[in-house]
This record gives structure tokens, C-alpha cells and sequence, in this order.
């Protein structure tokens, strides 16, 4: 006699089980991003893009950060 196969019970695959992860893997770039975007806006109000030498971003009529050369 050979023994009947044991059959699995699986529960139904629901929508959940594929977007969670989804979501999941998304959060990390879009997490990122907004917080390049946060600091920027911060670093330009404050002032800070000067110090570090970003001249494209420094205020008009005002020095960038860095020294002249020379």
C-alpha cells in the first residue's frame, strides 16, 4: 500500500500580500528625496548654501562662501 500524498492547504493569495511589499520598496526612494528636498529648503533659508560654498544658490548681491583665490 503506498500512503495518499498529503495535500497542503494554502490560504488565498490576496491583493494585500502583493502590494504591501510593493509600497515598502517604494517608501525608500520617495523618503530620500523628500528629505534632499527638506534640507535644501532649509539650507537656503538659513543661509547655509554659503558656507558651503554653493554660489548658483547664494543670495543676489551677497558673497558665496568660499575665498578668492589667489
Amino acid at each position: 500500500m503506498t500512503a495518499a500524498p498529503a495535500t497542503v492547504i494554502r490560504p488565498p493569495v490576496s491583493a494585500l500580500t502583493t502590494v504591501v511589499p510593493c509600497l515598502s520598496g517604494a517608501l525608500w526612494p520617495v523618503t530620500f528625496v523628500v528629505l534632499q528636498v527638506v534640507t535644501n529648503i532649509y539650507y537656503q533659508f538659513a543661509g547655509l548654501n554659503r558656507m558651503l560654498g554653493a554660489r548658483w544658490l547664494a543670495r543676489p548681491g551677497q558673497r558665496s562662501g568660499r575665498l578668492p583665490r589667489g
